[in-house]
């Protein structure tokens, strides 16, 4: 009979394990720069160390590794571009990571859920963009003390709840993220998170400007022209991702 699979070693690690639980999907570059990547490190230098640990993890079955492809183009730091992976074309192949059975059970957490393939990139941008503004926050005095994705969301609001056809009372304005904010003062704000993609049109963008006119919204897109018709139509400024 096998020996039992040991259990997560360090601190680190049950973080890692939990935030991979809250986000579904998250990719290397994401947890290498959140949890393991130190103050005067490049992502690269960083990265064997980080391999290592989630391979230990990915042995202890408590995370599971996904191919991804991803765009070739991305921003890090002051807007360097840098090219990371295995470039086909106009894209590269990365890794993700989600949660497996095994930690959904130790860790009271749900199964990730099923993220079509032409949905990844835009998951992971959300995730991306969720980084760059906890930083940008930091920096303000304001801390992101958790986050909920559009899938919980969605399972929290109609969790029990019984809809009649027809009846109108669907609501299907989630943003992609839902971030809770602890502000200087020592309150607590929820702050949305939306990624535009190329294919948003500018209605879609204005229909969900207009549905969240309470509280903070936090605009992210891939590049400056879509970042700059989210500002043109909802004057906020985007990060880009």
């Amino acid at each position: 009979m096998p020996a039992p699979l040991a259990p997560p070693r360090s601190q680190r690690s049950v973080e890692v394990i939990e935030y991979v639980a809250k986000a579904g999907l998250i990719d290397l570059d994401h947890l290498v720069n959140k949890f393991f990547r130190e103050q005067h490190e490049t992502l690269l230098d960083a990265k064997p160390r980080a391999m290592a640990a989630l391979k230990r993890l990915a042995v202890q079955e408590y995370l599971q590794v996904r191919p991804v492809v991803m765009d070739a183009a991305r921003t890090v730091g002051q807007g360097t571009p840098e090219a990371v992976g295995h470039f086909l074309n106009k894209h590269y192949m990365s890794l993700a990571f989600n949660i497996t059975p095994r930690a959904a059970r130790d860790f009271n957490a749900p199964l990730p859920p099923n993220i079509r393939t032409n949905f990844v990139t835009h998951h992971l941008k959300t995730m991306e963009a969720i980084l760059q503004v906890e930083r940008q926050f930091n920096g303000t005095g304001e801390r992101v003390l958790d986050f909920k994705m559009e899938s919980q969301l969605v399972r929290e609001n109609f969790s029990g709840k019984v809809f009649r056809p027809g009846s109108g009372d669907i609501k299907t304005n989630f943003p992609d993220a839902m971030l809770v904010v602890r502000t200087p003062n020592g309150g607590r704000e929820e702050v949305r998170v939306e990624y535009v993609s190329t294919k948003y049109t500018d209605k879609m963008i204005a229909e969900k400007a207009a549905a969240w006119t309470t509280g903070r919204t936090v605009w992210a897109a891939p590049n400056q022209s879509t970042a700059d018709r989210i500002q043109r139509i909802t004057g906020a400024q985007a990060v880009i991702v």
